[in-house]
Order: C-alpha cells, then sequence, then structure tokens
C-alpha cells in the first residue's frame, strides 16, 4: 500500500506586521487543523523575529538575504511599517525582486511544494510559480470588500459626477452605499491616475490574472455579496478562509512576542473548524 505524502505550502509574507502576522496565522491553521507541511520563507532581517512569534516545531522557517542598503529607502529598515512614504514602499517593494533567484533555489531545493501562498506585493512570485510549474495563490491584508469598492472606482469612476472629494456618491451595483473620494487613498481616488502608484498596481493586477486566486482573511458570512460581486465581475476567485485569528494554537500560550521588529501575534484559544477547497487535486475539509 503506498502511504501519499502530505500536501506541502511554501508561504511567502511581504516584509509588513499586517501581511505577515496573518499568514503566519494561517501556517497554524495548515499544520495544526490540516496536517499541511508548510514552509515559511523570509528575509535575513525578519527570520528571527518570525521564528520567536511561530514557536512551532513543524513549521519550517527559511531566511534568504536582502540587499541591505536600498537607494530611496532608509537604512536598516527590516519591514515596511518603518518606511516615511509611498514612493519609499515602492522602491523597498521593487528591490524584493533581488530575491527570486534564492527564492527559486530554495523551493527547487524542497520536498514537491503543492501550492505557493506569497503577498500580492512580491509581484515577482508569480514568474517563479511559473517557471517552477507551481500553483500560487495570493494574500492581501485587505478584506474582500475593500477590494471589491477598489475595482469598481477604477472601472465606473462614480466620483466623476460629484463636485468635491467630500460629496458622497452612489456606488454601482451597490445602490445603498454611499461613499466619497476621500475614502479612498490614492490613485483609486484620482480621475486621471498616473504615476509609479498606478503602474505598481497595474504590474499587480497583471501577476494576480495568472494567478490560482486570493486567499482572503474573511469569511463569507460577513461579507457575501463582495465575495459573489467579485468572483462574478473580477477574480480571479477569492477564497474567504478566515478569520485566522482564531486559529487554536498548540501551547496555552496566547500572545508570542519578537523583540527585533515589535512582531506580536494574539491568538484567541477557540477550536477553529476551516474548510479549505483550493482545487489543486485534494480537498481539505
Amino acid at each position: 500500500m503506498t502511504v501519499s505524502s502530505p500536501p506541502h505550502f511554501v508561504i511567502f509574507p511581504f516584509m509588513s506586521q499586517g501581511h505577515t502576522i496573518p499568514l503566519l496565522q494561517l501556517s497554524r491553521i495548515l499544520s495544526d487543523h490540516h496536517r499541511i507541511s508548510v514552509t515559511i520563507i523570509t528575509t535575513s532581517a525578519n527570520y528571527s523575529s518570525i521564528k520567536a512569534a511561530l514557536k512551532h516545531d513543524s513549521i519550517s522557517v527559511i531566511d534568504i538575504p536582502c540587499q541591505e542598503n536600498i537607494a530611496g529607502v532608509p537604512p536598516g529598515v527590516p519591514i515596511t511599517d518603518k518606511l516615511p512614504c509611498m514612493q519609499s514602499f515602492i522602491t523597498f517593494v521593487e528591490a524584493t525582486q533581488q530575491l527570486q533567484p534564492q527564492f527559486e533555489q530554495v523551493v527547487r531545493s524542497l520536498p514537491p511544494v503543492t501550492c505557493i501562498i506569497s503577498d500580492g506585493f512580491l509581484i515577482w512570485t508569480q514568474d517563479s510559480a511559473d517557471k517552477l510549474r507551481i500553483p500560487r495563490l495570493i494574500f492581501y491584508g485587505s478584506n474582500i470588500f475593500s477590494m471589491t469598492m477598489c475595482n469598481i472606482m477604477a472601472q465606473f469612476k462614480p466620483h466623476a459626477g460629484v463636485g468635491s472629494d467630500d460629496e458622497p456618491f452612489l456606488v454601482p451595483g451597490f445602490a445603498r452605499f454611499k461613499l466619497t473620494a476621500n475614502d479612498f487613498e490614492p490613485p483609486f481616488s484620482e480621475l486621471d491616475p498616473k504615476g509609479p502608484a498606478l503602474e505598481f498596481l497595474i504590474r499587480q493586477q497583471k501577476a494576480m490574472d495568472r494567478s490560482h486566486g486570493l486567499v482572503v482573511n474573511s469569511f463569507y458570512e460577513l461579507e457575501p455579496e463582495f465575495n459573489d460581486y467579485w468572483n462574478r465581475n473580477y477574480g480571479p476567485k477569492a477564497w474567504l478562509v478566515g478569520p485566522f485569528c482564531v486559529a487554536k494554537p498548540r501551547a496555552p500560550v496566547a500572545t508570542n512576542r519578537a523583540t527585533e521588529t515589535g512582531l506580536r501575534i494574539e491568538t484567541e484559544t477557540h477550536p477553529i473548524g476551516l474548510g479549505l477547497g483550493f482545487g489543486f487535486g485534494f480537498d481539505l475539509l
């Protein structure tokens, strides 16, 4: 009798607490509740904080070195929470592409990988996934409501008919909602957006179109109409498989801290029943 190996997920969080912490929680869920082998890949600057915050022997953490001094970014900044402006953020994100050869080398060295879950800001990981012929799922820190609203703004520009950024307008497809341009950040709030932020979003969208879907830290009962609208009108398919914060840790410790970057995970000690089925030839129900 042949015993098949469990699925193996590689997770690559973006270097920001709001993006890293949920994926560490998801790692616990995959490992503890679905017996999936999980490998987290991160930069050397974030390795020790992730290891200290995770404290999970069954989850592997592998670090790859990143350029220390990036032009346009303050020296010694390991996470984007400490960046001074949006332009520095884009420069920081673009510099992560230097990690691509080492990322691919690490993935090739691992036991067969079933799926890569990487942050949407790490656009180049889609190229790596295509090259390695591994399905990639994308993670963003936001919910499906905000992503749907931003896409509606970009597609329909409902704010074109108002006189100021504070004047409410109706949201196409959601007549019971009224929003203002000030509810959005550029470039979504702009009628004729241009510049690096727009170009960055376009690159993200092109990579997203080639992915196998989105993993969203939410649950369908919380925002069903937005999930349905997204999957019907935009895509790729969004899988609402959260909330990750209710993952029950193995140890009875509710809070873990790491001193280097202030990374902090708080988890409720409630049991969780999470259903996953991403369509990769297996179901985790």
